[in-house]
């Protein structure tokens, strides 16, 4: 996916960054225990978006099931990474 204004606009307005512990908690649609982007007819991890709006290109292209934090609804990169 393009990370256009858009895109970024639709991602923020679906976290809440005042979470317990410091998590920024995912308000979107979950699959399972997997928070998920569903943007003009695509599917794609909010976790992994969230990494390469911090990231980059640098971003890992794997997300660890495990988190620094327990919150499963949890998007914050600090959060996220191994």
């Amino acid at each position: 996916m393009n990370h256009n204004n858009e895109l970024k606009e639709y991602f923020w307005s679906r976290v809440n960054k005042c979470g317990k512990n410091g998590c920024w908690e995912w308000q979107g649609t979950m699959q399972g225990a997997t928070p998920v982007i569903w943007y003009k007819y695509k599917c794609m991890s909010a976790r992994q978006y969230s990494l390469r709006l911090a990231y980059g290109e640098n971003a890992p292209s794997q997300v660890s099931r495990r988190r620094r934090c327990s919150n499963e609804k949890c998007v914050r990169p600090a959060h996220l990474v191994k």
